[in-house]
């Protein structure tokens, strides 16, 4: 089974839009493209403008095309990535870009709200991140049931610079 489907919307909510896709209740397809252009969405309470990605799978890849989310406070997160499903490899690269070091704190909050209480604490001018994070089968690891795995992020801001990274197998 494949499912195609672009939706192109001055508004939306994601959480009504969720549960009506959770109440159909049938199972995903073999293969999907979904494609989503949307002027102003409306998430967890979270308004993201725009929210725009294209998502391809298939029974060997995910493929993250493109993806755009933006918020009121001038926070902008875009990125993609590619992962194959039967080797377990891929790469996911994000960027992020804000005003300040308070404003990219807000939209980490939910997620991870020490590390936003540490950002908020060295508030400073724009802020620039990227994120990357990687799968693959890695030097260290020779069994095909295991996988390496890194992720690595920058940050740049005007009173702070750096690098964090991390490595698993």
């Amino acid at each position: 089974s494949r499912l195609e489907a672009a939706l192109k919307a001055d508004n939306l909510d994601l959480d009504a839009a969720g549960g009506f896709v959770r109440s159909l209740q049938t199972e995903w397809p073999d293969e999907a493209s979904v494609s989503l252009d949307i002027a102003r969405a409306l998430s967890a309470g979270q308004e993201l403008k725009p929210l725009m990605a294209r998502l391809v799978y298939t029974p060997k890849n995910i493929v993250l095309d493109r993806i755009k989310v933006g918020s009121p406070d001038n926070v902008m997160l875009e990125g993609g990535g590619n992962f194959d499903r039967v080797h377990a490899t891929g790469k996911l690269t994000l960027g992020a870009t804000s005003a300040s070091m308070v404003q990219l704190a807000g939209v980490i909050t939910p997620f991870a709200p020490q590390i936003a209480a540490r950002l908020t604490a060295a508030n400073g001018g724009p802020v620039r991140a990227n994120l990357a994070l990687e799968l693959g089968s890695g030097k260290a690891t020779t069994a095909s049931d295991r996988v390496a795995a890194s992720a690595e992020l920058d940050l740049e801001a005007q009173q702070l610079k750096g690098r964090v990274s991390a490595t698993a197998s």
